[in-house]
């Protein structure tokens, strides 16, 4: 039988393989091997650090396609050199027994060993430890062992780091000396001040999961004990999520049947050693528990900027990792196409940096805003940094020059699409970039240069959709481009602005009648300018019941989404305006409620038969925080409850709770109070947990404990993202008096237009609606409900 063996060519590489096929002929005498050398991309750029392009896969990706094509039958590697994830279909079959797994300093002779010294390393882990021992500058160093060894004798290092492992697979190194000490002066560092890297020492192979024949031979040939170690190590890492740019180190030793494993990782600059011991058999447990151990110190010090794409303009068109990133963020740099509605979802604390064009201000430069990310990042007040970009980073975004900046200054980045209105704001006006048989393509250009230079000519006769992007000011320039570059006068043109908001707004036209159209409606940004056939297209649905018409919906961010689930498919334009944020009042709730009524020995509420919850927002904000505390919710096994109604009930069932009374007569909190007072009767402990802005409960003869926990607040934010198209919306919704009064504080009731109706819930909500709008144009919703005001806006437009 023949085996082939992928390798490295390096002679390092080429050793280690000879070890293999020395233990595969051992164990299986007769068996021929051929050693199939490749060069990867990891062995052909020298010069870059391996996270500029691939990182550990830069050595394995060759022999992992090759292992899958059935070119070669199994890979050899060294395990400090693996992927987190290898290829699926492949697996580590074996290891061998592993060699000395500590780092070496190899040292010029004479050479000052001392913060003055320069050391080479291209790895970052090495990179931390040495600082962290000596404090000396470290520089980048790649190549085999020996480029390695050659630039140092020739001075450019006083000392570089290699492993021992490879250095005595060389043999080159021994315990007892060796020729690189005739040149060099060697220091071997103990595994307990300078922990290696995981799999170092190792050698791994690796076969396709289907040969049964390799896996059979590699079985015989693996050390147990080496295996275990590698595992460990691997699975640390895995939870981790570490790779070649971070500095994480893990070691796992076995003993007899006890394992001890070390991890470092970053922090405040320096190296941070968490250690562990325990059984071998516990192996997996413990690399669990000291993983999340290193979690807490990474996550104590890891600060990472999100380039994150906000969307088109429409905050419900932002993805679902955006609004997540958003909610999680400690700081938001943002720009103007931002919708600042988006930012209503970040939790209180979150600082908000404005940097886009503001009327009336000097907008943030380009390099102004770079040093802005970088100085948020080094403060060390900010872990989580949202920089939110309208459309998607990257086009026209200029989020790459941020990455560049962000990397040239060691910052951890991560970039998050968001959809375009290059595409998008032109579909939601009916254009489709593309069509078969009238458009195969569709060129995305951006129609402003900081220099003014660009010509639009040779975008003429490449057929597709033209789409511009920032290009109004241009507008003229762009049309009398494409002409002279030969395209025909008749080519359908349209304008979109807006697109994806209650603002939009579309002008048409032709290639030669554009720009003077624009002019005389006075067109401009934000907008998407679209050339080509499809320019012509109107594809927007007009039967549908709200079609064309724009709605604003007010109140909290639970409300208005639950609104704006009522009426979706309707073909309406929604603006979603959380313009109400709830904020738990914490040292009430903690006091008032738990610190009176909670039993920690019991784990478990006393003196509460009845909870009372007058709204979605106080149930979500008051269990959230009880989990917070670590209660269980057992501690409420013997508590009923009362809602005021179905959304309240609703949002109870989100916590696996049913209750136990809804009143049936209406929706406000005296129907509620006074249906509930006959219902319970006396001799009951009730406590009502609400709004501090909410009407005082136990008006009703019946005692209850009347605490209020949250608080309700104008967001200035999400009211900025609606002033601007105050005079575009057919109806504007309101779910409470606070909400009015926030909403017109801000908002003057002139802004509207003539025929703008207001939907509202409740009679003081309409009271208070009065006092702003002449009565005439305001609806009163039949129930109190997300329901019952998306029925009055069907009834009513």
């Amino acid at each position: 039988m023949k085996v082939r063996i992928g390798t490295r060519k390096s002679i390092l590489a080429l050793k280690q393989t000879e070890l293999v096929a020395n233990a595969i002929r051992g164990a299986f005498p007769g068996t021929e091997t051929e050693a199939l050398g490749r060069e990867t991309s990891g062995d052909k750029n020298l010069s870059s650090p391996l996270s500029a392009f691939g990182g550990k896969g830069a050595f394995v990706t060759e022999f992992e396609d090759a292992l899958l094509e059935g070119k070669i039958d199994m890979a050899v590697h060294s395990a400090k050199d693996l992927p987190a994830k290898i290829a699926d279909g492949l697996c580590i079959a074996a290891v061998l027994k592993r060699e000395d797994a500590r780092d070496v300093i190899v040292w010029r002779k004479g050479a000052e060993k001392s913060e003055k010294s320069v050391i080479g390393t291209s790895s970052p882990r090495r990179a931390l430890q040495i600082r962290g021992k000596l404090g000396c500058t470290v520089r980048t160093l790649r190549g085999n062992v020996g480029t390695r060894l050659s630039k140092l004798e020739a001075g450019e290092f006083d000392g570089i780091i290699l492993a021992a492992a490879g250095l005595k697979r060389l043999g080159i190194l021994s315990d007892g000396g060796g020729e690189i000490r005739e040149k060099f002066d060697v220091e071997i560092l103990g595994e307990d001040e300078f922990c290696p890297a995981g799999g170092q020492g190792i050698i791994a192979i690796e076969c396709a999961e289907s040969n049964a024949e390799m896996r059979r031979i590699l079985e015989k040939i693996c050390d147990e004990t080496a295996f275990i170690e590698f595992c460990t190590e691997r699975k640390i890492l895995a939870l981790l999520g570490s790779g070649c740019h971070d500095p994480t180190a893990v070691f796992a030793k076995v003993r007899g049947g006890e394992i001890t494993v070390n991890v470092v990782v970053e922090q405040n600059g320096k190296p941070h050693r968490i250690t562990m011991r325990g059984q071998t058999a516990d192996s997996g447990r413990i690399a669990e528990k000291i993983a999340a151990e290193a979690e807490k110190a990474l996550a104590a010090e890891k600060t990472r900027v999100y380039l994150v794409g906000s969307g088109p303009g429409d905050d419900s068109l932002a993805t679902q990792k955006a609004v997540s990133l958003i909610k999680n963020a400690d700081a938001v740099v943002y720009d103007a196409l931002a919708n600042p509605a988006l930012l209503s979802y970040a939790k209180t604390g979150c600082s908000f940096f404005p940097v886009g064009k503001i009327p009336g201000k000097h907008s943030k430069t380009q390099d102004e805003i770079n040093e802005i990310l970088v100085d948020l990042a080094k403060s060390g007040k900010f872990r989580n940094i949202v920089r939110l970009k309208g459309g998607d980073p990257f086009v026209f975004g200029r989020g790459g020059e941020e990455a560049e900046h962000l990397s040239r200054n060691g910052i951890a980045y991560e970039t998050v699409p968001g959809v375009t209105s290059a595409i998008a704001a032109l579909e939601c006006a009916g254009i489709p970039v593309t069509h078969r048989g009238e458009s195969r393509s569709f060129c995305v250009i951006t129609g402003h240069t900081a220099d003014g230079s660009e010509s639009f000519v040779k975008y003429a006769g490449i057929g597709g959709t033209l789409v511009f992007l920032m290009g109004v000011a241009n507008i003229k320039k762009i049309a009398d481009d494409l002409l002279s570059g030969g395209m025909d006068a008749d080519t359908p043109a349209a304008i979109v602005e807006n697109g994806t908001t209650a603002r939009q707004r579309r002008t048409n036209g032709t290639i030669s009648t554009i720009a003077q159209i624009a002019l005389e409606r006075n067109v401009s940004n934000p907008a998407v300018i679209a050339v080509g056939k499809t320019a012509a297209f109107d594809m927007r649905c007009g039967i549908l019941p709200l079609s064309g018409r724009r709605i604003c919906i007010t109140g909290t961010r639970s409300f208005v989404q639950k609104v704006g689930a009522e009426i979706e498919g309707s073909g309406a334009a929604a603006t979603l305006a959380p313009i109400l944020r709830t904020e738990l009042d914490e040292r009430a709730f903690d006091n008032a409620f738990v610190g009176k009524h909670y039993d920690k020995n019991e784990r478990a509420f006393r003196n509460v038969d009845w909870l009372v919850f007058t709204s979605s927002n106080g149930v979500r904000l008051a269990f959230r925080r009880m989990f917070a505390l670590g209660i269980d919710i057992r501690a409420l096994s013997r508590i009923q409850f009362c809602v005021v109604g179905s959304g309240t009930a609703d949002a109870l069932a989100e916590f696996g709770i049913t209750a136990d009374f809804v009143p049936k007569s209406g929706f406000t909190v005296a129907e509620m109070e006074k249906e509930f007072s006959d219902f319970v009767g006396g001799g009951k402990n009730i406590v009502a947990l609400r709004a501090a802005e909410g009407s005082p409960l136990g008006n009703s003869g019946i005692k209850i404990e009347d605490i209020p926990i949250y608080t309700t607040k104008a967001d200035k934010n999400a009211l900025d993202s609606v002033s601007a198209g105050a005079s575009s919306f057919d109806a504007v919704t309101f779910a409470s008096s606070l909400g009015v009064k926030s909403f017109f504080g801000f908002i003057p009731p002139e802004s509207f237009s003539e025929n703008a109706k207001f939907i509202c819930i409740g009679g003081k909500t309409r009271a208070t609606l009065e006092q702003f709008v002449p009565r005439e144009k305001i609806v009163t919703a039949g129930e109190c409900t997300a329901n019952g005001i998306a029925r009055a806006l069907f009834e009513s437009l």
